[in-house]
């Protein structure tokens, strides 16, 4: 049987490749904020960096290419129409997740350390940090290899679209958003972000068969939108949900390298705008 077989094309630092973080917090105050945060949530992200490494943190800003981080919108708190409300007696999350090793680090060693002394302010709310969980078996931090070690050569995968996900078509005058998670889609995002994220190459059969190789089975998601009007964006049809698909696909190591695109969901997410937390999702497993 054929292996499958990761090969680094640079060598990377001594490290975790991904990483994720969920941040326990308390509101100082109960209060009315928007429903979506997702736009606050990156610009503290990048008022922290910038404390950090300056550099970087304008770099990354700057980039045009996939950035190597996600943050999610507010997690938590009680919805009245297009508010939350936020309560000392009601703990939220925010949910942070590395692409690189060098960010892994930036984020574990110099951002949590900060925000867990001072604390954090979302759409002028101060927010204290109670606690990090550092995922299931508090270990949420992976290398390549650890992450390709167990993946499965099923026939099947199930995703969990956890926070609203959206695709944007390309080849149409002016575009178009895609909310529905076409295997195409789903699979063709994952990887592009693997080959923008990460050194190591996988098959390039893979992507071309996609189409041909993925089938959706069944799809039990919620439609929604989200507004990004402050952020001249408009706004953008998502869904949430899961969503199951069949792999038709003989060669053990390409069903492999699928399921492996499948784990990376929960660092990448899918999609468009993960960034201002759109798109988190992760495999679900068994």
């Amino acid at each position: 049987m054929i292996q499958l077989t990761i090969q680094p094309i640079v060598h990377r630092p001594v490290g975790y490749d991904f990483g994720s973080w969920i941040l326990w917090l308390r509101p100082y105050k109960q209060n009315l904020v928007p429903r979506w945060l997702g736009r606050a949530a990156q610009a503290l992200f990048y008022s922290e960096l910038s404390d950090v490494h300056g550099e970087l943190a304008t770099y990354i800003h700057d980039m045009s290419r996939l950035k190597p981080f996600t943050v999610s919108n507010l997690i938590g708190a009680r919805v009245l129409d297009d508010m939350q409300k936020l309560s000392p007696e009601r703990l939220v999350r925010l949910r942070v997740t590395s692409m690189h090793p060098h960010m892994t680090a930036i984020i574990q060693n110099g951002i949590l350390p900060a925000l867990k002394h001072k604390g954090l302010s979302l759409h002028r709310q101060k927010l204290r940090v109670i606690g990090v969980d550092y995922g299931v078996g508090r270990s949420n931090f992976k290398t390549v290899e650890q992450l390709n070690a167990f993946s499965s050569d099923s026939h099947q995968i199930k995703i969990h679209f956890i926070s609203p996900t959206s695709f944007k078509r390309t080849g149409e005058i002016e575009g178009y958003y895609d909310p529905y998670p076409h295997a195409e889609l789903v699979f063709g995002s994952l990887f592009q972000k693997w080959r923008d994220a990460t050194p190591y190459r996988l098959s390039t059969q893979l992507n071309q068969s996609i189409p041909n190789m993925v089938q959706l089975n069944h799809a039990d998601i919620r439609d929604c939108e989200i507004s990004f009007a402050r952020g001249q964006k408009g706004v953008v049809p998502c869904f949430t949900g899961t969503a199951t698909y069949t792999i038709h696909e003989p060669e053990s190591y390409l069903r492999r390298q699928l399921h492996l695109l499948a784990k990376f969901a929960t660092y990448s997410g899918i999609g468009v705008q993960t960034t201002v937390g759109l798109g988190q999702a992760r495999a679900i497993i068994g």
